[in-house]
């Protein structure tokens, strides 16, 4: 399984902080070059950012860091289509590991159907900057999920990433709307518990730095009109 560790150029201290974790854990990556929010155009919004739909299947506005966030993981899926990758973990560079993470990752590995789309994550949302348990995990368990909402460390195959690309490119919601590709598109979201995966306090979220509500005010009956095509392309291709 090829694990991929989405980064910004400007972060080097990020790069080097994970470079350090995962050469603990005996694990080989390939750093993905993340897009950043702040320095996409006019055009590039354009081509990849569907801004009038995106207020309706979104639910708020998006903004540049969150816009760039969908992209660089979508860029991951485009990759798994055009190589073949039948599964892969996708890594961002604000993380810890318990030393227990190979186990956590072997079991997802033995427990995951590569011909079914599913995504399995390995994050402590209640409290994002600690583990679920103290100590070492003894086994892990392998949990479905209704509706979680992160990617900071995430198990993916083949077709789950052809779902979420085609579901989300051009960019419509943020790179963690699981819930919205569960109900409506058919994908299977699990966690394994108990969580070996954290958020690095001392690195703060570049979403939040980057900003920039990139949305212009639509009229009531705009918003109508976007959700009837938000609709209609569920229908065409959810489940």
């Amino acid at each position: 399984m090829r694990t991929f560790l989405v980064n910004l150029d400007r972060s080097a201290d990020r790069l080097a902080h994970m470079s350090k974790c995962l050469s603990a854990l005996n694990l080989s990556y390939e750093r993905v070059r993340a897009v950043d929010g702040a320095e996409l155009s006019e055009e590039d919004l354009a081509r990849a950012f569907d801004a009038k739909r995106s207020l309706v299947a979104n639910r708020a506005p998006m903004t540049l860091g969150q816009i760039g966030c969908a992209l660089s993981h979508d860029s991951i899926y485009r990759r798994m289509q055009t190589e073949g990758l039948d599964s892969a973990l996708v890594l961002e560079d604000d993380i810890d590991f318990s030393p227990t993470f190979p186990r956590a990752l072997e079991q997802v590995r033995s427990r995951m159907d590569i011909s079914r789309p599913q995504v399995f994550l390995f994050s402590n949302l209640r409290n994002p900057c600690s583990f679920e348990t103290s100590g070492e995990a003894q086994s892990f368990e392998i949990v479905k999920q209704k509706s979680m909402a992160c990617t900071d460390a995430y198990v993916i195959t083949l077709p789950a990433a052809n779902l979420i690309y085609r579901a989300n490119y051009p960019v419509l919601t943020c790179a963690d709307s699981f819930r919205r590709w569960r109900r409506h598109f058919g994908l299977e979201l699990y966690r394994c518990l108990p969580t070996t995966v954290r958020h690095d306090p001392i690195f703060k979220s570049e979403i939040i730095r980057i900003g920039g509500n990139c949305h212009k005010a639509a009229s009531g009956l705009w918003r109508v009109w976007y959700a009837t095509i938000d609709l209609l392309d569920i229908l065409r291709h959810g489940r």
